[in-house]
């Protein structure tokens, strides 16, 4: 005996024939993409492009690695030096590498290097700086369509003192060459600081600047800020990686970015040097 189909079943196969009212066709699909192909290649270009001038004109990060042997300190008291480190939980390798971090060490490296003092060329917008990277010229480049004021590449400055009053710590100044190895400084608002020369202390309105080299036009100018020693210490602490290499090795391996790949060796020498000395 054959059953009839149930009233489910029945309501389902008549629903087959209308479900093709709702599908959208492989034709369609095709239209639709058809017309808006040049908005997808547009799209496409537009972010290929972006993509090329980011890689193009950003600012370079280099990265500098050195290995540290950290000197084996034996103890007398042999495996009780080995409790007492089984029970703390800390290693000789983890006391080492924060004896390398510690402010008692970045500290010095910041005083020496002068690292709360930032000094730059102020180059143009987006374009300067990789105009300037690119420049390989024995003397500063002229400047491009009159822009004086900015630098174009080849310009250096090196300050080894930078002493301001509270109100101007972390505030932007501006250093502008002057002829014959004079200069000028000026604060956020454009007005004159102090005046000085290339070689000798200058002070005025609580600012003691020494300058001892400076490379460029007449009239081109240079960011400055001084920032506090401990913003200086926290800042290196930030940048620089250390891990042992290796288990129970007593050999650190030491890296840091920086935009300038001399600074950063710079850096990491002053580091070992600091650390080989406590």
């Amino acid at each position: 005996m054959t059953e009839a189909p149930s009233s489910t079943s029945q309501r389902f196969i008549e629903a087959l024939p209308g479900m093709g009212e709702d599908e959208i066709s492989l034709m369609e699909i095709m239209a639709t993409l058809r017309e808006g192909l040049w908005t997808i290649i547009g799209i496409t270009v537009c972010v290929l492009l972006l993509a090329g001038a980011y890689a193009l004109f950003a600012t370079p990060i280099y990265q500098a690695d050195a290995l540290l042997q950290a000197e084996n300190k034996t103890s007398s008291l042999g495996s009780l030096s080995e409790l007492d480190t089984l029970l703390s939980g800390e290693t000789p390798a983890a006391t080492e590498i924060e004896i390398i971090r510690s402010r008692a060490v970045q500290g010095k490296v910041v005083e020496k290097l002068h690292l709360d003092i930032q000094a730059s060329p102020h180059y143009f917008p987006v374009i300067g700086d990789w105009m300037a990277r690119r420049y390989s010229g024995k003397t500063p480049a002229q400047p491009l369509l009159g822009l004086k004021s900015f630098a174009w590449g080849g310009e250096r400055v090196r300050i080894h003192r930078l002493e301001v009053p509270q109100a101007l710590l972390g505030q932007p100044l501006t250093l502008v060459a002057q002829a014959s190895n004079h200069y000028r400084l000026l604060d956020e608002e454009g007005e004159m600081l102090l005046e000085g020369q290339i070689g000798r202390v200058a002070e005025g309105h609580g600012i003691s600047l020494y300058v001892s080299e400076l490379i460029a036009r007449t009239g081109t100018r240079f960011d400055l800020k001084k920032t506090g020693w401990l913003t200086a210490v926290k800042t290196l602490q930030k940048t620089l990686k250390v891990s042992e290499k290796g288990k129970k090795t007593g050999v650190f391996l030491l890296t840091l970015e920086d935009p300038d790949a001399d600074r950063a060796v710079a850096i990491l020498n002053a580091i070992a040097n600091v650390y080989l000395r406590q």
